[in-house]
């Protein structure tokens, strides 16, 4: 034996260490994504707290339904014989009410900012009526009048024509 030594390779030893901790940060990484994306989720909303009330419940057509102030109350257009009437439906009662029946018919309703009156447009005349019934009584007529609400002050009427 010529005493010669074992031959070293040059170059960097591998680092054995590595090899667990790569798997524990891909899993670490996968837990904060999991986290983020599924438990910062709000809760499901509890459906049994929602009270169900239909309110078209009739063949003929209802539409242009708008919510009273207080937000008991929805006043509508209804078919009536071929022409839309103004309906007001209280969410306590079972039965709307026919607030008009005016032969131009009526339609686009909308409420006083206090909830006693609905206004609403027949022809190119706007009209009120007292939301539990009455006679309808003119407002302003004005041509091509389309439609029309009250300020949330309750000082301005303003109109689209």
């Amino acid at each position: 034996m010529s005493g010669a030594l074992p031959k070293i390779e040059a170059g960097r030893a591998k680092p054995t260490w590595l090899v667990p901790v790569i798997p524990a940060i891909v899993m670490a990484g996968a837990a904060i994504v999991f986290a983020v994306l599924f438990l910062s989720r709000p809760l499901p909303l509890d459906l049994s707290t929602y009270k169900y009330t239909p309110l078209a419940t009739d063949w003929e057509p209802e539409s242009f339904g708008v919510w009273s102030p207080d937000g008991k109350n929805i006043a509508y257009s209804k078919e009536i014989l071929g022409l839309p009437q103004i309906m007001v439906r209280s969410l306590a009662a079972p039965v709307a009410t026919q607030l008009t029946d005016l032969p131009a018919g009526a339609m686009y309703a909308f409420w006083s900012r206090d909830g006693s009156r609905v206004f609403f447009r027949s022809g190119e005349t706007l009209w009120s009526v007292g939301a539990a019934g009455g006679e309808p009584q003119e407002v302003m007529s004005t041509p091509v009048i389309q439609v029309a609400t009250i300020s949330p002050g309750g000082n301005t009427l303003a109109f689209w024509r």
